[in-house]
């Protein structure tokens, strides 16, 4: 199936319904390769992430990490 899309002076492209409706979620990643663009779908959020990741951390200490004592009574 071959079908075009335009993109618009600010970058955006309307991904036609028949390609969205094979996508589960609605995170997507780019894949470049040569002068090949694929378009993939990402699971979760916490999919595009984890390249990233090098071992567990549970919830409460990676905010305490990121954000300290802001917010707590």
């Amino acid at each position: 199936m071959r079908i075009t899309a335009t993109i618009t002076a600010k970058g955006q492209v309307t991904i036609p319904l028949p390609i969205r409706k094979r996508f589960q979620g609605r995170i997507i990643e780019f894949v470049m390769e040569g002068n090949r663009v694929e378009i993939r779908p990402v699971p979760s959020a916490a999919g595009t992430l984890s390249e990233f990741v090098t071992a567990y951390v549970p919830i409460h200490e990676a905010r305490e990490a990121t954000w300290g004592d802001i917010g707590k009574a």
